[in-house]
């Protein structure tokens, strides 16, 4: 008489693999969901740092200047003739705007499209000579202008997290909103 085995699992131990991995899912999810969250907040972080940054670099060198002009190229001199490296500034010495068109004898930051520029140029995102960067959009930042000189950059992943300047405060202010 011949015996035939058959080998497999049965029922219950599928059953019981299936409830392990489904514990073990249950705490392994939320520690994902932090690790993404925490570096949404560290590229918001960071993105408010060079923001800083090339705020005060761009103060410096108008406060350095003699002339205390409304718009000087932030390397190189001060008068280029493409204005790819100018940048217009307020009374106070706030970085405003990255506008070619020359004419403004008291430019300040008043729309939306200021507050693009002023930021994709002083992140070194704005490398074209055009009036608005080209039209240039940021891949992780929206922007809005939120009246008084004030912009705010939302962060696209979570629109809780947002980066404000203030081109009309006296020390030129960035701040992050919602972390």
């Amino acid at each position: 008489m011949k015996h035939s085995y058959e080998s497999g699992f049965t029922l219950v131990e599928l059953t019981l693999v299936l409830v392990i991995l489904g514990v073990l899912g249950s705490f392994a999810l939320p520690k994902f969901a932090d690790n993404r969250d925490a570096a949404h907040i560290a590229v918001v972080e960071s993105t408010a740092g060079a923001l800083k940054a090339g705020v005060r670099i761009a103060q410096m060198k108008w406060r350095v200047s003699n002339q205390r002009r409304t718009n000087l190229a932030l390397e190189g001199e001060s008068v280029s003739s493409n204005f790819i490296n100018m940048v217009d500034y307020s009374p106070a010495g706030c970085p405003v705007q990255h506008w070619r068109v020359n004419s403004e004898t008291n430019p300040s930051t008043n729309n939306v499209t200021d507050c693009r520029t002023v930021f994709l140029f002083l992140l070194s995102k704005c490398t074209n000579s055009a009036t608005d960067c080209g039209g240039l959009q940021d891949e992780n930042f929206n922007f809005s202008y939120l009246g008084g000189g004030q912009c705010e950059y939302t962060f696209i992943q979570n629109s809780d997290y947002r980066i404000r300047y203030n081109s009309s405060s006296a020390d030129c202010d960035v701040s992050i909103v919602g972390i």
